[in-house]
């Protein structure tokens, strides 16, 4: 018999179309049909009905084929829905919003809606498209509720931003930086995807099939969802309860018997167990997700899995829970929403009216007084750019990435004297180089060096006009911690360092496009700077312009004035005083006066660095000048001929050195502003200065990655030949399989040999002959001798062991085995080296006959590399034993045999032996031994 399944489902682009899931469907009929266990003697088919997202033109065509065919029709149910009263969760407010978009516009705002459920609950569901979601998380955000108390969820059922919209928090807009941090307490649940190969498998076959029956193409970058994993398990689900009723002799078109016996029901599926309990609803397994790096990318973290009812978190993930806890938020306050579980007693109260009435009787002026400090100093902690000690982190290295950098946490004992030591270590160094982590971001810290702040309305406003500056070209001001003994600014971090660093770095060639580059951001960074609130920078220099990754140059270290400078009646002898002084205009050295500078001072400071730019050889560079900075800043700063730097048409374009004389002029009033040298400074670059920040950004980058080219590839060279005289090194103390293992880095473990051949051999009468000549001699002669012998070895499979004073060990059969030829390896060895000590001389004793004793034996043994320093490959066990007995108990110029050796020399019936005797050898009893006299030809 057969039966036939009506796949109704829309041939739309929608989720749940055909073309996506319908062939996961037909891989299930196809198992079953296959199965031997299911629908003995009958089959199952489809039939597939386009229901066009209709209820009305769907459904009547799925009656008129129901009633042609008797099929039976399958419809994709998602997830089964559950009631707050049926889990036992308790719902303390219920809101439902209409009309809400992006910007929160609706006739009631998500704030209002945020305000009224915050009032009454700490775990916040929020069930809405992605835009909305983000919406009110940034309202959240923006009242202080992802600070640990409040935990949001939201439902991402399966990725399909037609249907349940953009979950991203990334939008481009000026939210951007609130939505990722509130997004810190939002978790994302999904129906559970498995990431297993059976999954893969599946998910390769669901779109081929879809190609083959429905002509669907899924593109490169498109997953399977998992409504096809819920196809395939509905129809196999479906197989096993018409398989039992068609067992037990039922009506296989009971729709309702069949579904009964769906009911209370596991089966193993594509997305693991299923199951539906005794209601019919499937009990869902679904994902957990959440940001747990700093890429900003959800990341499955836990899954649930409804058939268990369990919950498993993520190996190796440690859930991260708003505001730096480690444990959830408590589902309510401990005094309660109201503070009703904290009831204050009558006689509590008494004591504190009476304490309000005796501070305001002791003393109504002096509370005046601490109020409006109090007022100043709240005011002043509303404000953005307040930061407090403690949520700052030192980096004990210079910063240059997240893993090469070592950072160190302090307690409140130990921070004193960490950041007295941060500060002593930093001082006089550039700010671009003293780095500390701020939020989980590096940022560049100025200690400053005062002993208290007055912080009154002026500085407030300065603070937040600093806070405010927003530009490519200019640094970012992070905040500035204010609070004694801990005074210090925070900055945004550019790890390239200043541009002083740059242009003294010999290795970093910069061409005249690069440079230019680099003007042309400082003339926008300033111009930004002059139009701004703050008027000027007063102390620009190529120290205080910082360069990022990207290579876009920066200016920083503007304003504040009274902080960053210490106040000085008269200039001390301290060179880095007269060297800061070198960018200051003249006017302003004259008089001493304006320290916030001017913008004409400003223009000045810019034409020095210039300067320096083009000519790469510090500030106010004079050629065959011999003048201190002292003197430069006494020169520069008037006079008939007041002294400027170097300024050559040879060395750079002629419009560059007009550029700079016309910013040094003598008369402030002559001299341009950024507006109009930003035109000047355009014409000066190759590319014209073009606004187009992916071009100039990705000229810069090259220009920068073929700078480096070369240094890369030199220390590369260097690299390699090092490593190949390592390796050469190493090969030479240890055999090569062994240190090949070394290289690779796994470790080289003791092995078990079965037969080895052991040579042991020393010079008869060397202690007498080594006490009649010199110790360098000794080392002269035992020098030519191995090497004598290394020179023999090499031509046998052998390996030599070591050497101690006159002894020399060789072993064969290992680490390389080679059958019962070590033992052959041996005795030809030990016969070249007995012919040639006949011809040996040394100079160093050219009347004596230095005369071998060497013996042999064959056994087992175990050898390894052992020890860490010097590490030497050893042989162990009773054979080595035996060898060096063998050896003491020789003759000169003999070499003396074992029996097990004799045996393995019998096989090869080559080798002539003569029977010795029997030996007593201590530790050994009585031992046959043999003398090798030669091998026939």
């Amino acid at each position: 018999m057969t039966f036939t399944l009506l796949l109704s489902m829309p041939n739309t682009s929608i989720p749940y179309s055909v073309g996506r899931i319908g062939a996961a469907a037909l891989i299930a009929i196809d198992a079953i049909n296959r199965s031997p266990d299911l629908l003995q003697g009958h089959r199952l088919e489809h039939e597939y009905v386009d229901d066009e997202c209709s209820a009305v033109r769907g459904s009547g065509k799925v009656v008129s084929l129901q009633h042609q065919r008797r099929a039976v029709l399958l419809k994709h149910a998602l997830i089964s829905a559950y009631t707050a009263e049926e889990k036992n969760i308790t719902v303390a407010e219920y809101l439902e919003f209409h009309d809400l978009d992006e910007q929160g516009n609706a006739s009631l705002s998500a704030a209002e809606i945020l305000r009224q459920v915050t009032a009454v609950a700490r775990i916040i569901v929020i069930s809405a498209r992605g835009e909305m979601v983000r919406t009110f998380m940034i309202e959240a955000y923006k009242e202080g509720w992802i600070n640990g108390d409040f935990v949001f969820f939201c439902f991402e059922l399966f990725e399909q931003r037609d249907m349940f919209g953009d979950f991203s928090w990334k939008r481009g807009d000026a939210y951007d930086s609130m939505a990722r941090k509130a997004y810190s307490a939002l978790y994302r649940l999904s129906l559970y995807k498995p990431d297993d190969e059976r999954y893969q498998n599946f998910s390769a076959d669901v779109i081929r099939r879809a190609k083959e029956d429905f002509g669907y193409t899924y593109t490169p970058d498109e997953k399977v969802s998992v409504l096809a994993a819920l196809s395939h398990d509905s129809v196999w689900l479906y197989a096993q309860a018409l398989h039992e009723t068609l067992s037990e002799n039922g009506d296989p078109y009971d729709g309702y018997a069949i579904t009964q016996r769906m009911w209370n029901r596991t089966i193993t599926g594509i997305q693991g167990d299923v199951t539906i309990d005794d209601n019919g609803d499937r009990e869902s397994a679904y994902m957990m997700h959440h940001f747990q790096k700093s890429n900003g990318e959800f990341e499955v973290i836990a899954n649930y899995f409804g058939t268990n009812k369990t919950f498993e978190q993520v190996e190796g993930v440690m859930i991260r829970w708003p505001g730096g806890r480690t444990t959830p938020p408590l589902d309510s306050p401990k005094c309660g929403f109201r503070g009703e579980q904290c009831p204050h007693t009558e006689r509590s109260l008494v004591i504190a009216v009476a304490v309000i009435i005796s501070l305001l009787a002791a003393g109504t002026l002096h509370i005046s007084l601490l109020y409006r400090k109090y007022k100043l100093q709240e005011k002043a902690s509303m404000m953005s750019w307040k930061i407090g000690y403690s949520e700052v982190t030192i980096v004990t290295e210079p910063y240059t990435s997240p893993s090469a950098c070592q950072v160190v946490y302090f307690n409140d004992k130990s921070m004193h004297s960490s950041w007295g030591a941060g500060e002593g270590n930093t001082e006089g160094q550039t700010p671009s180089h003293r780095s500390v982590v701020y939020k989980e971001n590096v940022c560049s810290i100025c200690f400053l060096h005062v002993k208290s702040v007055n912080l009154n309305k002026e500085l407030i406003t300065e603070l937040k006009q600093c806070k405010d500056l927003i530009h490519p070209n200019i640094c970012s001001f992070i905040g500035a911690c204010l609070d004694s003994p801990h005074f210090f600014l925070l900055t945004e971090f550019c790890p390239k360092g200043s541009l002083q660093d740059i242009l003294r770095n010999n290795s970093i060639k910069l061409d005249w496009t690069f440079k230019s580059s680099l003007m042309l951001d400082i003339v926008k960074g300033m111009d930004y700077l002059h139009r701004s609130p703050l008027r000027s920078h007063g102390h620009l220099s190529s120290s205080n312009c910082v360069v990022d990754s990207r290579f876009v140059l920066k200016v920083t270290d503007f304003a504040l004035e009274h902080l960053r400078w210490q106040v000085r009646g008269e200039m001390g002898s301290d060179r880095c005083d007269w060297q800061r002084l070198l960018w200051r205009a003249p006017e302003l050295l004259r008089h001493r006066g304006a320290p916030k500078g001017t913008q004409k001072g400003d223009v000045y400071s810019f034409g020095i660095i210039v300067q320096e730019i083009v000519y790469r050889c510090g500030p106010f560079f004079i050629p065959n000048c011999t003048l201190k900075a002292r003197d430069s800043g006494e020169s520069g700063g008037g006079g008939c001929s007041p002294l400027r730097p170097h300024a050559d048409p040879a060395g750079c374009p002629e419009s560059a050195e007009a550029l700079m004389r016309s910013c040094w002029r003598e008369s402030p009033a002559e001299r341009p502003d950024f507006s109009a040298l930003k035109a000047v400074v355009k014409r000066l670059c190759p590319s014209g200065g073009s606004d187009n920040i992916l071009d100039d950004l990705l000229s810069r980058m090259e220009q920068y990655a073929n700078n480096l080219e070369e240094i890369v590839n030199e220390r590369t060279a260097q690299l390699l030949e090092e490593k190949r005289k390592a390796e050469s090194l190493l090969t030479q103390m240890l055999p090569r399989s062994v240190a090949i293992q070394l290289i690779a880095g796994k470790a080289a473990r003791a092995e078990t040999y079965d037969c080895v051949t052991i040579y042991f051999s020393d010079i008869e009468g060397f202690t007498a002959m080594a006490a009649r000549i010199s110790p360098m001699q000794v080392v002269n002669v035992l020098n030519d001798l191995y090497t004598f012998f290394d020179n023999i070895i090499d031509s046998h499979d052998v390996y030599k062991v070591e050497t101690i004073g006159d002894a020399y060990m060789v072993v064969s059969g290992l680490p390389i085995r080679n059958g019962d030829d070590h033992a052959k390896e041996i005795a030809r060895m030990s016969l070249a080296i007995v012919h040639a000590m006949k011809q040996f001389k040394s100079e160093h004793v050219p009347n004596q006959q230095l005369k071998v004793r060497i013996g042999l034996h064959s056994g087992p043994c175990v050898a390894g590399v052992v020890g860490l320093k010097m590490p030497r490959y050893c042989l162990f066990g009773d054979t080595v034993n035996t060898a060096s007995r063998m050896e003491s108990h020789g003759s000169p110029l003999k070499i003396h045999v074992s029996s097990a050796t004799k045996a393995l020399l019998d096989k090869f019936g080559t080798f002539h032996l003569e029977l010795r005797g029997d030996i007593n050898m201590k530790g050994k009893g009585l031992l046959r031994t043999y003398w090798l006299l030669g091998e026939e030809p």
